[in-house]
């Protein structure tokens, strides 16, 4: 992706406003500006989900550590 974003915003700088400011969105201005709105917008709650399931595993753990620190802590 960051390959094909290169060469794409260096033949098209009008398009690379959004990526020059911040790298990261290459894959999000990338299906924003080459897909059809409905198809866009599958691709990016696609980039939603993954994160959301990283932010939900992330929270698991640290309610698991900070509930087995406060037990361990006040109940033994």
């Amino acid at each position: 992706m960051g390959f094909f974003g290169i060469a794409y915003f260096q033949n098209n700088p009008t398009l690379a406003a959004g990526v020059n400011d911040n790298a990261e969105r290459v894959f999000i201005e990338l299906a924003r500006i080459l897909f059809n709105p409905w198809v866009a917008g599958i691709l990016l709650s696609a980039i939603l989900a993954a994160v959301m399931s990283t932010l939900r595993c992330q929270l698991l753990v640290c309610s698991s550590a900070l509930t087995e620190d406060m037990y361990t802590r006040f109940a033994a």
